[in-house]
């Protein structure tokens, strides 16, 4: 179960840091943003300002998120090889996922 759950947080990892900077996208909501634009039901528009600077702090607490959680899963799996026979191993819980404003109009 943990070489899964390793697996899937690596697939996480480099998904984050293959997207470029403002390519988000928001699953289930029909709204995507890219390239300073917001899309939603087919058009688009350009971003404000503040949209711009919410995106780019929910990408930096994402890098954030992301390191801590790959430094807490590192451990795990470092404790799993070390102490799997001689301690209880468990894992840090994660830290609180960030959360990504919502600048489409059915989310206002």
């Amino acid at each position: 179960m943990a070489l899964v759950f390793l697996v899937v947080l690596g697939v996480v990892f480099l998904q984050i840091q293959a997207n470029p900077i403002r390519n988000v996208v928001l699953n289930n909501q029909n709204c995507s943003y890219q390239n300073d634009r917001v899309y939603e039901n087919g058009t688009s528009r350009l971003m404000t300002e503040e949209e711009k600077e919410k995106l780019e702090e929910y990408l930096q607490k994402m890098k954030i998120w992301n390191d801590r959680v790959k430094e807490i899963s590192e451990k795990f799996a470092t404790d799993m090889v070390e102490k799997i026979f001689t301690e209880k191993v468990t894992m840090a819980p994660w830290p609180e996922f960030p959360q990504l404003s919502c600048f489409c109009s059915h989310c206002q």
